[in-house]
């Protein structure tokens, strides 16, 4: 019986601790973002966060059965034209999270994009599951606004996109509906 008893106090401690790993591994506004590696689609290039030191770095999460999503890659490809110098987009789909966007799709989705969009200049990461469990969300777009310091600013969803985004590049605070609607993490 003791050792049942005993059993049962270290898998409940083992849980209560993975939940605080889980809790305590997501990043807040206003700390330092991690370095973060991504794989981008298409080439398989690596790239990390570190790579964009001194840039306004957004992280959109979209996946390819969102039609928002995709309409707005016509609007953040013109933004990081124009502001290149300043800004980089990381587009970022978690199919780690068990959405509909397996490889296939997803090598499917690159061929037919950057055949209608050749010029196209946001990278787009797959593959991501670390930026997930930093970022916890659970709709897509959701937007992740680090500033040039490289710490965490907001995270957001489509609402005001284009007015957040001067704000940002202007060293304004964003709103965080973070806490309001991604809560229960």
């Amino acid at each position: 019986m003791k050792i049942r008893i005993a059993l049962f106090g270290l898998l409940f401690c083992a849980t209560v601790s993975a939940q605080n790993i889980r809790h305590d591994a997501s990043v807040k506004v206003g700390d330092v973002v991690p370095a973060i590696e991504f794989t981008i689609l298409g080439t398989g290039k690596l790239i990390n966060l570190t790579d964009f030191k001194g840039k306004v770095v957004i992280l959109d999460f979209w996946a390819t059965w969102c039609s928002g999503c995709i309409h707005a890659f016509r609007k953040i490809d013109s933004l990081q034209k124009i502001y290149a110098s300043k800004v980089q987009f990381i587009l970022v789909n978690s199919r780690t999270r068990g959405s509909a966007d397996s490889k296939e799709k997803l090598e499917h989705f690159a061929s037919w994009w950057y055949q209608k969009n050749p010029n196209f200049q946001p990278l787009i990461a797959v593959n991501d599951s670390l930026a997930l469990s930093l970022f916890p969300n659970r709709a897509v777009p959701t937007y992740v606004w680090i500033n040039s310091a490289g710490r965490l600013e907001a995270i957001t969803g489509p609402k005001d996109f284009e007015a957040n985004f001067i704000k940002l590049l202007s060293g304004e605070k964003i709103a965080d509906l973070h806490s309001s609607l991604f809560s229960g993490f």
